[in-house]
Protein backbone atom coordinates (compact mmCIF):
# COMPACT_ATOMS: atom_id res chain seq x y z
CA UNK A 1 0.00 0.00 0.00
CA UNK A 2 1.01 3.40 -1.15
CA UNK A 3 0.04 6.72 0.80
CA UNK A 4 0.24 9.70 -1.58
CA UNK A 5 -0.79 13.15 0.00
CA UNK A 6 -1.07 15.81 -2.56
CA UNK A 7 -0.46 15.85 -6.42
CA UNK A 8 2.01 14.24 -8.52
CA UNK A 9 2.80 16.20 -11.26
CA UNK A 10 5.20 15.70 -14.23
CA UNK A 11 6.12 18.71 -16.20
CA UNK A 12 8.59 19.11 -19.21
CA UNK A 13 10.38 22.58 -19.36
CA UNK A 14 11.89 24.38 -22.31
CA UNK A 15 14.08 27.25 -21.82
CA UNK A 16 15.15 30.16 -23.81
CA UNK A 17 17.90 32.60 -21.73
CA UNK A 18 19.56 35.65 -23.46
CA UNK A 19 21.53 37.95 -21.07
CA UNK A 20 23.83 40.40 -22.39
CA UNK A 21 25.44 43.15 -20.25
CA UNK A 22 27.51 46.30 -20.50
CA UNK A 23 29.64 47.08 -18.49
CA UNK A 24 31.57 50.27 -17.68
CA UNK A 25 35.33 50.82 -16.24
CA UNK A 26 36.77 53.85 -14.78
CA UNK A 27 39.87 54.19 -13.81
CA UNK A 28 40.78 56.73 -10.68
CA UNK A 29 43.48 57.84 -8.85
CA UNK A 30 45.03 55.82 -5.48
CA UNK A 31 44.98 52.38 -7.57
CA UNK A 32 41.33 52.26 -7.46
CA UNK A 33 38.35 52.03 -10.43
CA UNK A 34 34.47 52.72 -10.56
CA UNK A 35 32.10 49.87 -12.01
CA UNK A 36 28.86 50.17 -13.51
CA UNK A 37 27.10 46.91 -14.98
CA UNK A 38 23.58 47.16 -17.14
CA UNK A 39 22.19 44.06 -17.81
CA UNK A 40 19.32 43.01 -20.23
CA UNK A 41 17.74 39.79 -20.67
CA UNK A 42 15.43 37.69 -22.86
CA UNK A 43 13.84 34.61 -21.95
CA UNK A 44 11.20 32.39 -23.09
CA UNK A 45 9.78 29.27 -20.80
CA UNK A 46 7.74 26.55 -22.73
CA UNK A 47 5.81 23.86 -19.78
CA UNK A 48 4.34 20.96 -21.10
CA UNK A 49 2.10 18.91 -18.46
CA UNK A 50 1.76 15.58 -18.91
CA UNK A 51 -1.86 15.88 -20.54
CA UNK A 52 -0.39 18.13 -23.07
CA UNK A 53 -0.95 21.07 -22.11
CA UNK A 54 1.25 23.78 -22.96
CA UNK A 55 1.90 26.83 -20.64
CA UNK A 56 4.46 29.54 -22.17
CA UNK A 57 5.93 32.96 -20.46
CA UNK A 58 8.13 35.35 -21.30
CA UNK A 59 9.96 38.74 -20.02
CA UNK A 60 12.96 40.66 -21.15
CA UNK A 61 13.99 43.63 -20.05
CA UNK A 62 16.73 46.06 -17.90
CA UNK A 63 17.70 43.91 -14.98
CA UNK A 64 19.40 44.19 -11.52
CA UNK A 65 22.03 47.46 -11.84
CA UNK A 66 24.87 47.32 -9.86
CA UNK A 67 27.80 49.47 -9.06
CA UNK A 68 30.79 48.96 -7.52
CA UNK A 69 33.97 50.30 -6.28
CA UNK A 70 37.25 48.37 -5.98
CA UNK A 71 40.49 49.05 -4.56
CA UNK A 72 44.31 47.61 -4.85
CA UNK A 73 45.12 47.42 -1.17
CA UNK A 74 48.82 45.87 -1.61
CA UNK A 75 51.10 45.30 -4.06
CA UNK A 76 52.36 41.63 -3.96
CA UNK A 77 56.17 41.63 -3.04
CA UNK A 78 58.21 37.87 -2.88
CA UNK A 79 55.52 35.04 -1.49
CA UNK A 80 52.68 37.65 -0.93
CA UNK A 81 49.75 38.29 -3.23
CA UNK A 82 48.22 41.84 -4.52
CA UNK A 83 45.29 42.10 -2.24
CA UNK A 84 42.26 43.97 -3.82
CA UNK A 85 38.82 45.14 -2.07
CA UNK A 86 35.71 45.85 -3.38
CA UNK A 87 32.41 47.09 -2.52
CA UNK A 88 29.02 46.72 -4.72
CA UNK A 89 25.87 47.72 -4.38
CA UNK A 90 23.30 45.43 -6.89
CA UNK A 91 19.98 47.47 -7.46
CA UNK A 92 16.51 45.99 -7.66
CA UNK A 93 15.58 48.08 -11.10
CA UNK A 94 14.74 44.53 -12.99
CA UNK A 95 11.18 43.29 -13.26
CA UNK A 96 10.84 41.79 -9.31
CA UNK A 97 9.35 38.49 -9.18
CA UNK A 98 6.32 39.32 -7.20
CA UNK A 99 5.56 42.21 -9.37
CA UNK A 100 4.72 40.03 -12.92
CA UNK A 101 1.41 39.34 -14.78
CA UNK A 102 0.28 36.16 -12.92
CA UNK A 103 2.79 36.18 -9.67
CA UNK A 104 -0.43 35.47 -7.50
CA UNK A 105 -1.94 32.44 -9.49
CA UNK A 106 -0.78 28.77 -10.67
CA UNK A 107 -0.08 30.49 -14.40
CA UNK A 108 2.72 32.77 -14.97
CA UNK A 109 2.67 35.22 -17.89
CA UNK A 110 5.58 37.00 -17.84
CA UNK A 111 8.55 36.26 -16.55
CA UNK A 112 11.50 38.47 -13.57
CA UNK A 113 14.06 40.52 -15.23
CA UNK A 114 15.79 40.57 -11.69
CA UNK A 115 15.60 39.23 -8.37
CA UNK A 116 13.44 41.69 -6.31
CA UNK A 117 15.63 43.36 -3.26
CA UNK A 118 18.82 44.93 -3.38
CA UNK A 119 22.19 43.86 -1.70
CA UNK A 120 25.53 45.33 -0.57
CA UNK A 121 28.83 43.21 -1.44
CA UNK A 122 31.71 43.15 0.19
CA UNK A 123 35.01 40.94 -1.12
CA UNK A 124 38.69 41.19 -0.41
CA UNK A 125 40.71 39.03 -3.02
CA UNK A 126 43.82 37.94 -3.48
CA UNK A 127 45.80 37.92 -6.81
CA UNK A 128 49.12 35.74 -7.24
CA UNK A 129 50.88 35.65 -11.03
CA UNK A 130 53.62 32.81 -10.89
CA UNK A 131 54.25 32.87 -14.55
CA UNK A 132 52.71 31.34 -16.43
CA UNK A 133 49.98 30.80 -14.02
CA UNK A 134 47.53 33.36 -12.27
CA UNK A 135 46.15 32.14 -8.60
CA UNK A 136 43.08 33.73 -7.39
CA UNK A 137 41.09 33.72 -4.06
CA UNK A 138 38.49 35.81 -2.70
CA UNK A 139 36.44 35.95 0.51
CA UNK A 140 32.87 37.95 0.37
CA UNK A 141 29.85 38.83 2.59
CA UNK A 142 26.38 39.96 1.34
CA UNK A 143 24.05 41.37 2.48
CA UNK A 144 21.04 40.75 0.98
CA UNK A 145 18.19 43.47 2.08
CA UNK A 146 14.52 42.22 2.96
CA UNK A 147 11.42 44.04 1.51
CA UNK A 148 8.01 44.16 1.97
CA UNK A 149 5.59 42.45 -0.91
CA UNK A 150 2.15 41.44 -1.33
CA UNK A 151 2.97 38.22 -0.33
CA UNK A 152 4.02 39.69 3.09
CA UNK A 153 8.29 40.55 4.06
CA UNK A 154 10.57 38.75 2.10
CA UNK A 155 14.45 38.71 3.37
CA UNK A 156 16.33 35.94 1.15
CA UNK A 157 19.08 36.15 3.63
CA UNK A 158 22.59 37.25 3.50
CA UNK A 159 25.20 35.26 1.84
CA UNK A 160 29.21 34.38 2.90
CA UNK A 161 31.32 33.29 0.37
CA UNK A 162 34.19 31.85 -1.23
CA UNK A 163 36.17 30.73 -4.40
CA UNK A 164 39.89 29.73 -5.40
CA UNK A 165 41.13 29.63 -8.79
CA UNK A 166 43.77 29.94 -11.42
CA UNK A 167 44.37 30.83 -15.43
CA UNK A 168 46.65 29.45 -17.33
CA UNK A 169 48.18 31.22 -20.23
CA UNK A 170 48.62 28.91 -23.61
CA UNK A 171 50.16 31.71 -25.58
CA UNK A 172 49.44 35.49 -26.02
CA UNK A 173 46.71 35.48 -27.16
CA UNK A 174 44.63 32.71 -25.47
CA UNK A 175 44.00 30.56 -20.98
CA UNK A 176 42.23 28.70 -19.47
CA UNK A 177 40.66 29.23 -16.67
CA UNK A 178 39.33 27.16 -13.95
CA UNK A 179 37.68 28.32 -10.35
CA UNK A 180 35.63 26.94 -7.54
CA UNK A 181 33.01 29.11 -6.21
CA UNK A 182 31.37 28.55 -2.88
CA UNK A 183 28.04 30.58 -1.81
Amino acid sequence: PVLVVGDIVSERIKRDLTQLSTTLRFGLPWDSQLEVRLPFSYEKRRSFTADDMEVTASGSGLGDVDIGFSRQLTQGVGRWPDLLASLRFKSATGTSPFDVAGAASDVVNELATGTGYESLNLALTGVKVVDPVVYFGSVSYSRNFARDETIGRVDVGDTTGISLGMAVALNLNSSLSFAYDQR
